[in-house]
């Protein structure tokens, strides 16, 4: 029971820590980006992981007021694409049908709420699944082909420890809910999680703080 007890308030104080930095760096970029659409979305992005951290508590609340958390959630993927694109392409701009792929992410991770039983209906399921695999390959693939042409070396690292992170956090965090399922997580698996997510968030507050957040997101 000791040990248990211990667990959850690490994983409490972790979850904590990393909303917190997560929401700083989200003011950071916002104040010191210039309006440009890489800050914004870099925002969203870090608002995005403040929310995640709060979905992937392991008795997080039912009630109605977490269902946005759980939308932002759901929709991050497409941020973090949306991202990518704007982190090595200065002539992106997004466009309404990005808003519309975000939308229907956040649908379909909704079906529940429309009387839709996502596990009985295959097609539904595969698709919850696969769309998000899909936008994060999409990441993968923008960033590979920018990296090399990005001639600040410590912007090159510090997009790619996110691209990084990001995937095999995604990876990782899959192959658990696949194989034991999300319901049946062991506290010490989300206690790893709350530590995985407060280390990413440190190392970018920290390379922020090193960096010039300008010429990061110029």
């Amino acid at each position: 029971m000791i040990g248990t007890s211990l667990i959850g308030s690490l994983d409490t104080g972790l979850r904590g820590a990393a909303i917190a930095l997560f929401l700083l760096i989200a003011v950071a970029v916002l104040r010191r980006g210039g309006g440009r659409p890489v800050a914004w979305l870099g925002a969203a992005l870090s608002v995005g992981a403040a929310a995640y951290v709060l979905c992937s508590l392991p008795d997080h609340p039912r009630s109605p007021w977490f269902s946005p958390l759980m939308a932002i959630c759901a929709g991050n993927v497409v941020v973090f694409w949306l991202f990518t694109r704007a982190a090595f392409d200065d002539s992106f701009r997004p466009t309404p049908w990005h808003a519309v792929w975000w939308l229907l992410l956040v649908i379909c991770s909704r079906t529940a709420s429309f009387g839709i039983d996502v596990a009985a209906n295959w097609p539904l399921a595969a698709a919850a699944r696969l769309v998000p695999v899909i936008f994060v390959l999409l990441a993968v693939v923008q960033t590979v082909t920018g990296w090399r042409e990005d001639l600040v070396e410590g912007r090159r690292r510090l997009r790619l420890f996110i691209l990084a992170a990001v995937v095999l956090h995604t990876a990782v965090s899959a192959a658990v809910d696949i194989s034991i399922g999300p319901e049946h997580v062991p506290p010490a698996v989300h206690l790893l999680n709350a530590a995985a997510l407060s280390l990413i968030a440190v190392v970018i507050a920290v390379a922020l703080l090193q960096a010039d957040v300008v010429g990061f997101l110029a």
